[in-house]
């Protein structure tokens, strides 16, 4: 490549930035803006990142390095929003070599970019990279058809891939080619010297669809670059050629911003001869719109490199790099915004090399902050990648306690929020999975929040700090949390003060190996039950349990070879409880009486029983001293009745229920059926055999319960004919009465004879 001379000595520059700093040439202002090191290269997996950052579908940041890697020959990276780096791809020599410019994502998904180096011939490569690391050379050059590219490529509007070598070419000055996505490469021209040399910037498509860009120098009087247009088929127009005096050597390329015209910075030119940020429309008029000064108290850096960029608040953003053929000189490298009336605002001034050399352009993410690499300095001297934003970035952490938890059993979530500037304060939003927990306020950068609402199962918890202030936002990483379903107890509940302790303990069903029950005296004894591993969900305790005292029952569940328990605590007053019928009686047999418990505190006794829970429609004892009771009433018989028992100790009375039904011990008539209508009086009255009953008694009459037309006195035998002497055409009513235990007890039937 030819050497392009500078438009004056570095003498006069010098002079001419010490009179422009007494006699106060326009001055620029600072902004607050926090500058975070997403991630430092080692040289084991990169070294030297000069080409930037792009963000992919994905959201993911992805960029090269032109040294480094498992050969030394540089590498492609992808560093994702946590700022874990991976290297996707170390490049070999034969493949392509140090890759100074940076990538795009193509159409198709895949990553292109160039080499400057390396390949078939060692004049470097054009190359196709896809997510997974796997590479293709689409291209390498030879030199006729280029050398030495030192920018990547763009995809334009008809899917061909476009770009610019900085030497070689017919006349050694550098190319602008086209390949497509096979790699068939066209020269679509090579400068000549006239036209411009050297090419350090790509180009880009524009609105009219015409491919624009710049070199580095030229020949001529002045040699100080061109900004050239170039269309499809190669047709090469000079739009701009630089004198050396106001503008010079443009070493990066031109963005179109939403004005439609052209900006670019060039290297060096403009009154303090340490380069300028220009202007050109679309008639090719150029204003010089700032020319930088690194001398103090300004210290704007010098000699920017980098291609502008315009963000979302139209104004445009670069980055200096203050060196010169590897030698830093006197002033800062920043980063800075400027305005489209060519005010300059500095965003980030950087003072040694921990936190980078050398900057490349910026690329606005979709948190909006600045996302760029430093293509050396940083820990470890091999540069690194860099966020700047107006806000401090944070990060999020969650903690989760205790874990596993079971149903219904208090969580406690915490997150943690840090940065490097300060305190963060603000909110925090507690999700699991997409739905919101609840909201906590940060002290001193943490945050609880405590819930009871998780169901059972396994949860995704994350923690969401909205951020506040000078404070980005930021998410913490999902933490699985699982929330073990054991059983609970249905009867008794916890604290329950009235506990039957005739009645089954009884607890929910769920997905278990096993349950195993205690209760004992104190928490988690077992000095009263211990019922060994079981399958069913209740238990009968057989034992008599200690009254008017708190007891404890432990539940134990096993799920997956690991046992859990619940607890409750209950008491039971001193109250007479059944003893017959017993809890899981299904049928009484009423000749024997209802018996209960004898309380030595009671004062008395009294038993309803009825037709529903705590109704008295059936049996009304009233104040009664004895512990049973025989039903002499007729009751309903193969129905649920409700017994209810009360205790009166200490002036205050108490009860227990009971359900039970009541067996029948009554005879039923066969014919006629229940409702049945008419009989054949030929036929005798039937009804069905009782073992235990020790006589029968037959009326028939003509209204209910009446004996005018029969009256058998007692009977031993199952039937009775009826005879003659009955009204036909006429209902009648007759009535069954069956002794068992000396108690009488009946059922009546209705029915016409013919």
């Amino acid at each position: 490549m030819q050497t392009c001379r500078r438009s004056s000595s570095n003498l006069s520059r010098l002079a001419l930035a010490v009179l422009v700093a007494i006699t106060g040439f326009a001055s620029n202002t600072y902004a607050q803006t926090f500058y975070q090191v997403v991630v430092a290269f080692d040289g084991s997996n990169g070294k030297g990142p000069s080409g930037g950052v792009i963000q992919g579908h994905d959201g993911s940041f992805y960029g090269t390095t032109s040294q480094g890697g498992s050969a030394g020959f540089g590498t492609v990276f992808k560093v994702d929003a946590a700022g874990t780096l991976t290297t996707l791809h170390s490049f070999s020599d034969g493949e392509g070599a140090n890759a100074r410019a940076g990538l795009i994502q193509g159409n198709d998904g895949s990553f292109y970019g160039t080499t400057s180096q390396g390949g078939s011939a060692g004049f470097g490569t054009v190359f196709k990279i896809d997510a997974a690391g796997a590479l293709t050379t689409l291209h390498s050059f030879n030199g006729p058809d280029g050398a030495g590219p030192q920018a990547g490529v763009i995809q334009a509007s008809d899917g061909s891939f476009y770009g610019t070598t900085s030497q070689g070419g017919s006349a050694g000055f550098g190319t602008v080619f086209k390949i497509d996505a096979a790699g068939a490469l066209t020269t679509l021209h090579s400068f000549n010297g006239p036209d411009g040399a050297g090419p350090q910037a790509g180009v880009i498509q524009a609105s009219d669809g015409s491919f624009y860009g710049t070199t580095w120098g030229g020949l001529g009087a002045a040699g100080a670059g061109t900004i050239f247009k170039i269309d499809a088929a190669g047709t090469l127009t000079t739009f701009h050629t630089f004198d050396g005096v106001d503008i010079a050597n443009p070493y990066a390329g031109l963005i179109q911003a939403t004005d439609g015209s052209f900006y670019g910075p060039t290297f060096s030119g403009g009154s303090t001869g340490y380069g300028t940020i220009f202007k050109i429309d679309a008639g090719g008029t150029v204003t010089l719109l700032h020319s930088l000064n690194p001398f103090n108290p300004y210290s704007e850096g010098a000699w920017p490199k980098a291609r502008l960029s315009q963000g979302s608040d139209g104004g445009f953003y670069g980055s200096t790099s203050c060196n010169q053929g590897g030698n830093s000189m006197f002033c800062d490298r920043t980063i800075f915004k400027m305005d489209a009336a060519g005010t300059v605002t500095i965003l980030h001034r950087f003072h040694n090399n921990l936190d980078g050399a050398s900057p490349s352009g910026l690329l606005q993410a979709s948190d909006g902050s600045f996302y760029g690499t430093m293509g050396s300095g940083g820990a470890n001297g091999a540069g690194l990648v860099f966020r700047l934003s107006d806000t401090a970035s944070t990060g999020t952490t969650l903690t989760v306690s205790p874990t596993p938890t079971t149903l219904g059993q208090s969580v406690t979530l915490t997150a943690t929020v840090t940065t490097d500037s300060g305190t963060p304060t603000g909110s925090v939003t507690f999700l699991d999975g997409l739905s919101s927990l609840g909201h906590a306020t940060l002290n001193g950068g943490t945050a609880g929040l405590n819930t009871t609402t998780l169901a059972g199962g396994s949860h995704a918890l994350r923690a969401e700090y909205a951020g506040a202030n000078a404070f980005a936002a930021s998410t913490s990483p999902v933490v699985t949390h699982t929330v073990v379903l054991l059983a609970t107890f249905i009867y008794p509940v916890d604290h329950a003060t009235n506990v039957d302790l005739t009645q089954p303990f009884t607890w929910t069903t769920v997905t278990a190996q096993a349950y195993y029950l205690y209760i004992g005296s104190t928490l988690g004894a077992n000095d009263l039950v211990n019922t060994g591993e079981m399958q069913q969900t209740s238990y009968l305790v057989r034992t008599t349990l200690p009254t008017n005292q708190t007891l404890y029952a432990r539940l134990w569940t096993k799920v997956g070879g690991t046992w859990r328990f619940v607890d409750a605590s209950f008491s039971s007053p001193s109250i007479a409880r059944f003893t017959y019928p017993a809890a899981i009686t299904t049928a009484v047999n009423p000749t024997l009486p209802l018996t209960w418990t004898t309380i030595p505190a009671a004062q008395a006794y009294y038993l309803y029983i009825g037709s529903t829970t705590g109704a008295k429609d059936l049996v009304n004892t009233g104040e009664i001293q004895q512990t049973s009771y025989l039903l002499r009433s007729t009751v309903p018989v193969n129905q649920s009745l409700y017994a209810r028992l009360w205790t009166k100790v200490g002036g205050v009375w108490r009860f227990t229920d009971r359900i039970f039904s009541v067996m029948s011990l009554m005879a039923r008539f066969t014919n006629p059926v229940t409702g049945g209508t008419t009989i054949d009086r030929t036929k005798p009255l039937t009804w069905t055999t009782v073992a235990s009953a020790q006589a029968y008694y037959l009326y028939v009459g003509s209204t209910l319960g009446a004996r005018d037309l029969v009256n058998t006195g007692e009977i031993y035998q199952t039937s009775y004919l009826l005879g003659n002497t009955l009204p036909a055409g006429q209902t009648l009513y007759a009535r069954l009465w069956t002794k068992v235990g000396e108690i009488w007890r009946y059922v009546d039937t209705t029915f016409t004879v013919r």
